[in-house]
């Protein structure tokens, strides 16, 4: 005997609205989300100097200040900060790449850090490594932050030295292969305190 069409139904959808939920024992896991992992992109780096465009005297100091961002959800370790010279005009030679350490090791999650604000050389922009030093030449550094993520640029400064006889004598002309009016260097550790 065969069961009229409305009740064939009826059954069918009492068996499908049974297991949607009325009586199920059976209870859903929320899922787990995990943060991103951090990545380059999630850092960013800037760099700024009053000295930056202007010309100034050899005597005269030169100032930077290099801020890391991070936006990553993770602490990201930092290793240092590497400065590298270019000679833009003139005949300055130029100083060897420098690796400044930094002042924290770290930076947190969702925040800034001023890595540095101070003197790039000491006690001035330059130095003569034969008299008279008579010249002007234009110089830039770029600098880079090192951390667990790979390499940041935070830009590039640029800025003129005029050399009028009023620069001091290089310390160690030739350690530095310096013909004439190098940026001022003082041994490995001296120039910029990060």
């Amino acid at each position: 005997m065969r069961r009229p069409v409305a009740l064939r139904f009826s059954a069918l959808l009492v068996s499908l609205l049974s297991g949607c939920g009325g009586n199920s024992t059976t209870a859903s896991t929320p899922a787990t989300t995990m943060p991103p992992t951090p990545t380059l992109a999630n850092l960013s780096a800037t760099l700024s100097s009053p000295q930056d465009g202007t010309n100034i005297a050899c005597t005269d100091p030169a100032f930077v200040t290099i801020v890391l961002t991070n936006t990553a959800h993770a602490t990201v370790s930092i290793s240092g900060i590497r400065r590298h010279q270019t000679s833009v005009v003139g005949n300055c030679t130029t100083v060897p790449d420098h690796t400044y350490p930094a002042i924290d090791p770290s930076i947190g999650t969702g925040s800034a850090a001023v890595l540095n604000h101070t003197q790039l050389f000491y006690p001035g922009s330059g130095c003569c490594s034969s008299f008279p030093c008579d010249d002007f030449c234009q110089v830039g550094f770029s600098f880079t932050v090192l951390t667990s993520l790979g390499e940041v640029n935070a830009g590039t400064i640029t800025y003129g030295i005029s050399f009028s006889n009023q620069c001091a004598a290089c310390a160690s002309a030739s350690s530095l292969a310096a013909p004439s009016c190098p940026s001022r260097v003082q041994g490995a550790g001296a120039g910029m305190h990060l």
